[in-house]
């Protein structure tokens, strides 16, 4: 897989987790364990994009 592919699906995970997490907060509310789940778990792939992103962009930065 390559880099714009493994973007491209980590975004979609992110979109993904994003309209769970809101349904969840919708339905049962923003302290229901369901909803803090998919908020923790958005954080995380949040965080693992941008660590990512950052990596190769440095990697990619011309001198």
């Amino acid at each position: 897989m390559n880099n714009h592919d493994h973007f491209h699906d980590l975004m979609l995970q992110i979109k993904t987790v994003r309209t769970l997490m809101i349904s969840a907060g919708t339905v049962n509310g923003l302290s229901h364990p369901d909803t803090i789940k998919h908020s923790q778990h958005l954080d995380k792939l949040m965080n693992q994009f941008q660590r990512e992103f950052d990596v190769h962009k440095a990697n990619n930065t011309a001198v």
